[in-house]
C-alpha cells in the first residue's frame, strides 16, 4: 500500500500541480492522509501478529496444564456427545452414565 501511495506522490509531483490552489492543497493533503492511514495500517498489523503470537503461547500453557491437572489427555477420555449443548457448548458424558436415569433426576 505504500509503495501505491508513493506512486501516487510521484505522479501529483511529476504533474507539477500548483499546491498553491485549493485544488492543488486538497490533492497534497489526501496523499498526506493516505500516507498517515498506511503507517497506522501496518501498525495495527504488527500489533495483530504481535497478539497472536501471545494468544498462541497461552493456549500452549494452558494446554501443559489441563494435561497436568487432568493427568490425561483429554482426547483419550472416553466421553460421548449427546447433543446437550449449554451455553453454546457441547456436554460431553461419559460413557458409563446412563443419560436416561440422569434425564429422570433433572426433572
Amino acid at each position: 500500500m505504500l509503495e501505491r501511495i508513493s506512486y501516487m506522490k510521484g505522479l501529483a509531483e511529476g504533474l507539477e500541480l500548483d499546491y498553491s490552489t485549493k485544488e492543488g492543497r486538497l490533492l497534497k493533503e489526501m496523499i498526506h492522509v493516505m500516507e498517515d492511514m498506511s503507517f497506522e495500517l501496518q501498525q495495527l498489523q504488527s500489533m495483530s501478529e504481535d497478539m497472536e503470537d501471545y494468544v498462541v503461547a497461552i493456549d500452549d500453557d494452558l494446554q501443559l496444564l489441563e494435561q497436568d491437572f487432568y493427568e490425561e489427555d483429554l482426547d483419550e477420555l472416553d466421553y460421548d456427545d449427546y447433543d446437550y449443548e449449554f451455553a453454546n457448548e457441547p456436554i460431553y458424558l461419559e460413557e458409563e452414565l446412563d443419560i436416561e436415569d440422569y434425564e429422570d433426576e433433572m426433572m
